[in-house]
């Protein structure tokens, strides 16, 4: 099977993949490696048996609910494996439920096979009382009601199954992705929130999106069913903290502070000086050498004390009195305001030639402003709701399409755009994307965006492109988040720098 180009130049980033490719993937498996469909589903089938029996849930009653096609065709794999091997339990403990009728192709031959083996199969809603005595007593629920191929939104019968399944005390455990979560499925349509997802790899975007991440729960990569490069010229990676070294390179032995690069921050504003220090501080984090705070002359004395290593400095009353000169990057917006001063400094600092970041009020201002795009880098951090601000598109939909509307804003604006979430997701002009499946509460905390906007500056101004910069501030921001809940349990953002200078100083035994 011939394989397209690796758009990330090969690096062990697992990729997501959309619908569309999932089917292409499958057609040139089949037509071009010569690999029959009933192979791939009985190797998806034994994958997920295995990950089941390893964690002790295939061992009390098990019920799979099966639509028409192949993930109902997998449920019912996994149901008729679970037979051959205690054919004790086939009447007793494990039932099927069909939510449309009885399937044809591959999944009704996996029908007939388990019901050979003495598997219970049921009918929704004919036998409706039946299914539901049925789920109260099941201890796993498998889901494959519907796959990746959804266009729509679940139809009645299978939303209504969906949503007797949902309310059981049941463990689910969806098959490749939960049911009702796909590329076409519009905001408010109904999903099974599953507890872990079985997913074949390459795995699923649809998954990772952030509307639809929480109803994955835990995702279970389920490798060997195809090769493994498949997924490898896919646009879009999941990263994880084993990509981190690889994004940040050593320090020399015998640098210095200008070679290790100086950030500027301007930040802060009455009332909101904490955010200046925090951005100040994620720039030290981020390893760069030398930063300088730029705050307005009220609030100098509140943020100079708070700072040790980093120059603060107050705002010259001309923008263009600022020297940018020795400067290798800079941050500009949190806590700052959009007054006067800052829509000047943001015109000085937009018409330069620095690597920019910007965050929070710089983001309003740049909707206000509608400056050119540049071509210096730029990377923008928004919120849903900034994002909300900048695309004109409401902040559900930016949650359900990231890649579609994040490109439009990341070529728009030719900026690596950082959609900030439990999930964060990632757009390159060039493309690409990003993702981080954070999905830790603990960093929902004031502050924690301008410790990450600190972090990108400082990674920019140490010589990263922008779209490397963002993967490794956006990873460093996670871990530091995991180890001070580890350590902490609930912190306040002024924590985070601590935790990210240690993992980012730390990458190659520095």
């Amino acid at each position: 099977m011939a394989l397209r180009q690796d758009p990330f130049g090969g690096p062990a980033l697992k990729p997501l993949v959309t619908a569309a490719y999932a089917a292409d993937l499958d057609r040139r498996i089949r037509d071009e490696a010569g690999v029959p469909e009933a192979a791939l589903m009985e190797n998806a089938a034994a994958g997920m048996e295995s990950v089941l029996r390893s964690r002790g849930l295939a061992e009390g009653a098990v019920t799979a609910l099966v639509g028409k096609g192949n993930n109902g065709g997998d449920a019912l794999a996994v149901l008729r494996r679970l037979a051959f091997s205690a054919p004790e339990r086939a009447g007793r403990d494990l039932a099927a439920v069909l939510s449309s009728g009885e399937p044809g192709g591959l999944a009704g031959q996996q029908l007939r096979a388990a019901r050979s083996r003495g598997v219970r199969i049921l009918s929704w809603p004919d036998q409706e009382a039946e299914c539901r005595d049925l789920l109260a007593r099941s201890s796993l629920v498998l889901d494959g009601i519907a796959g990746t191929g959804l266009s729509g939104p679940l139809r009645p019968r299978e939303a209504s199954l969906a949503d007797a399944a949902g309310s059981c005390g049941a463990v689910k455990a969806a098959v490749d992705v939960p049911s009702g979560c796909g590329d076409g499925v519009p905001p408010g349509s109904a999903v099974l929130k599953a507890d872990l997802t079985l997913c074949v790899e390459p795995l699923k975007a649809c998954s990772l999106r952030p509307a639809l991440r929480p109803f994955a729960g835990e995702i279970v990569p389920i490798p060997g069913v195809f090769p493994g490069d498949a997924g490898s010229d896919s646009p879009v990676r999941l990263l994880d903290a084993g990509d981190l070294p690889g994004l940040v390179p050593a320090l020399k032995p015998d640098t210095h502070k200008y070679e290790r690069g100086h950030c500027l921050v301007f930040a802060g504003n009455r009332g909101t000086s904490g955010a200046a220090v925090l951005a100040a501080r994620g720039g030290t984090a981020g390893g760069a050498g030398l930063i300088t705070l730029y705050v307005r002359s009220d609030i100098w004395a509140a943020a100079a004390p708070a700072l040790a290593g980093e120059i603060v400095r107050p705002l010259p009353e001309d923008p263009s009195a600022l020297n940018l000169g020795r400067a290798n990057s800079a941050v500009a917006g949190p806590g700052w305001g959009r007054d006067d001063t800052a829509v000047s400094v943001f015109r000085r600092l937009w018409d330069s030639d620095l690597p920019l970041v910007l965050d929070a009020d710089a983001l309003a201002l740049l909707g206000d402003i509608t400056p050119p795009s540049r071509k210096a880098p730029l990377i923008l951090t928004p919120h849903p709701g900034e994002a909300e601000r900048l695309t004109g598109r409401p902040a559900e939909d930016i949650l359900r399409y990231p890649e579609e509307i994040l490109s439009v804003l990341s070529r728009g604006r030719n900026a690596v755009v950082v959609l900030k979430s439990w999930v964060t997701w990632m757009a390159s002009p060039d493309g690409r994307f990003a993702v981080y499946d954070g999905m830790d509460g603990s960093l929902a905390v004031g502050g924690s965006g301008d410790v990450l906007a600190g972090l990108c500056g400082a990674l920019l101004a140490r010589g990263l492109d922008a779209f490397q910069a963002a993967r490794a501030a956006v990873l460093a921001h996670g871990l530091a988040g995991a180890a001070a809940r580890r350590a902490q349990g609930h912190y306040g953002a002024d924590a985070l720098p601590g935790y990210a200078a240690r993992i980012l100083g730390g990458l190659h035994g520095e």
